[in-house]
């Protein structure tokens, strides 16, 4: 499937740890093997980048370690 695909179909979600804050990464897992993250403030007109299941696992592992605060 291709990125534009991915950019408009239904299956974007976020943490609900967000408490409807703008500024959250939303996931996809609409494209088999590659997982897709966007910026959800700028929703469908966010850039996506499509990353493999293990650069997702270091991003995630991350974000709980709070590399990124």
């Amino acid at each position: 499937m291709a990125p534009d695909t991915a950019r408009t179909a239904p299956s974007w979600f976020k943490s609900s740890y967000s408490e409807g804050n703008s500024g959250c990464v939303e996931l996809s897992l609409t494209v088999p093997g590659r997982p897709a993250i966007r910026d959800s403030k700028l929703g469908t007109a966010s850039p996506i980048l499509l990353l493999t299941p293990r650069a997702l696992q270091t991003f995630l592992e991350g974000t709980a370690r709070g590399d990124f605060d």
